[in-house]
C-alpha cells in the first residue's frame, strides 16, 4: 500500500516528532547541568542534528504511507525514555526525571496518534502479507464513478471518514486523482448511500483504492454514519 496524497490530518501527526528537536536541546542542558546563559553549544548543536536527521526522516516516510517507520519511531522513543529514566535514577537528578515523564507523555500521545492517522479505513484496508487481495465486506459493494465511465467494486474497509475499495478483476482499478474527486455509491442489501470521494491510498497492485469522504453536508455526514453503524450492528464493521 502506498499513500499517494497524504491527508492534513496525517501530516500533523507526524510534524509533531519535530518537536524531539528542541527536546534534545533541552535534555542536553539538563544532563550537563549547564547554566542557561552558558549553554553548551557544541553539544547542543550536536544533539540536535540528530534529533533533526531521524524525526525529518521518520516524518516524511510516515507521510507516505511507510508502517515500519512507526515502528522505527517507537523503538527509537523507547531507547530515549529509558535512557533517561536510567541516567536520572542513577544520579537521583529530580529535574531530569521530571523531564523524562514529559518526555514518556509526549511520545505516547504523538506515536498513538500517528497509529491512528495510518489505522483509518481509507489509508490500511488491513490486508495480511501473504494474501493477493484483501477480504471484502460481503454483500457490500460501491460503485465508482458517474455516467458512462462507473465500475462497480468490493469493499474491505469503510466508516464515516471514508472507505477501501478493490477489484478482483484484471485491469479494472479505481481513479487515483487525489485533487478530483469522484461519486461514490455504497449499496448493502435494499440501502444505499451516495457521496464523494477522493482518492489517498493506494494497493502495490494497484486494484484498490482509500477514498476520504469529501464535501459532506451535515445530512450527509449523518447519513454516512447511519449507514456505517448498520453494518457494525451486524458484526460487517467493526
Amino acid at each position: 500500500m502506498r499513500i499517494i496524497f497524504s491527508p492534513a490530518s496525517l501530516r500533523a501527526a507526524a510534524s509533531l516528532l519535530l518537536l524531539s528537536i528542541p527536546l534534545a536541546g533541552i535534555q542536553v542542558m539538563l544532563g550537563t547541568r549547564a547554566l542557561w546563559w552558558r549553554p553548551p553549544v557544541r553539544e547542543i548543536a550536536v544533539a540536535c542534528g540528530v534529533a533533526l536527521l531521524l524525526s525529518a526522516t521518520i516524518t516524511v516516510a510516515l507521510t507516505r504511507g511507510r508502517r515500519v517507520a512507526w515502528s522505527v519511531a517507537a523503538t527509537l522513543a523507547s531507547l530515549w525514555v529509558v535512557g533517561s529514566f536510567v541516567i536520572a535514577a542513577r544520579e537521583s537528578y529530580t529535574v531530569l526525571g521530571y523531564f523524562t515523564i514529559l518526555l514518556a507523555g509526549f511520545f505516547y500521545v504523538t506515536l498513538n496518534w500517528i497509529r491512528f492517522e495510518l489505522s483509518r479505513s481509507y489509508l490500511d484496508p488491513r490486508q495480511a502479507w501473504y494474501q493477493g487481495l484483501p477480504d471484502g465486506i460481503a454483500g457490500l459493494t460501491c460503485r465508482v464513478g458517474a455516467g458512462g465511465e462507473e465500475s462497480d467494486f468490493r469493499v474491505c474497509r469503510i466508516d464515516s471518514e471514508g472507505a477501501y475499495v478493490f477489484s478482483a478483476a484484471a485491469g479494472t482499478a479505481a481513479p487515483d486523482t487525489p485533487e478530483k474527486p469522484v461519486e461514490l455509491a455504497f449499496r448493502f442489501r435494499d440501502h444505499e448511500i451516495r457521496c464523494r470521494g477522493a482518492a489517498r491510498a493506494r494497493l502495490a497492485a494497484g486494484a484498490g483504492t482509500g477514498f476520504q469522504f469529501v464535501d459532506l453536508s451535515p445530512d450527509l455526514r449523518k447519513e454516512i454514519g447511519d449507514f456505517v453503524e448498520m453494518l457494525r450492528g451486524e458484526g460487517y464493521v467493526d
